[in-house]
């Protein structure tokens, strides 16, 4: 009887303990997992949550899906120069498979963010810090003009999240690394 309330006190012991060890992994994992698994209504409000870290006032542009992809834009006016930011999300059936016949659900994953530097740098810094990681500074970022990260998660998927120039303008860019 002593050894199996022994048992019993270690075993809650340890899971209290690992439940608070936890804790940063499941934050690590938030951002992320909230991203990769959204309806189209979800994904305007990620959006406008992402958005909003710019404390800017723009004017929201949905458009449907194009070629299984879902494109968000804002259009601001600073004044003199519009800028405009867009989100792209991919479409996908999770759970599909042709050959069973299984339609699956619809699912939107955040893909890409497009916008100015200094504005997705915001959003880059916010990104990192819900994964426990700190952002480089501004400048150093921006004369690198490319930077990548492979975040694992606890789920047992690799994330890689890169922050580059593009042609015209930068972009941050999430996926699933398939090894």
């Amino acid at each position: 009887m002593k050894k199996i309330l022994s048992t019993a006190l270690f075993l809650s012991l340890y899971l209290s303990l690992f439940a608070q060890d936890t804790n940063g992994i499941l934050k690590k994992e938030s951002f992320l997992q909230q991203t990769q698994s959204l309806d189209s209504l979800q994904a305007i409000s990620m959006s406008d949550k992402v958005f909003n870290l710019l404390n800017k006032s723009c004017k929201q542009e949905i458009k449907e899906a194009i070629h299984s992809k879902y494109t968000i834009n804002y259009y601001c006016s600073d004044g003199e120069t519009p800028a405009g930011y867009m989100f792209q999300y991919d479409i996908v059936k999770d759970g599909a498979n042709r050959d069973l016949e299984i339609k699956g659900q619809t699912v939107y994953k955040l893909h890409r963010i497009f916008g100015k530097y200094l504005d997705l740098y915001t959003i880059w810094s916010y990104m990192l810090s819900e994964c426990g990681i700190q952002a480089e500074d501004k400048t150093t970022l921006v004369n690198n003009r490319n930077i990548v990260y492979f975040i694992e998660h606890n789920d047992g998927n690799t994330y890689i999240y890169t922050f580059n120039k593009g042609r015209t303008n930068w972009n941050i860019e999430i996926r699933k690394s398939y090894r």
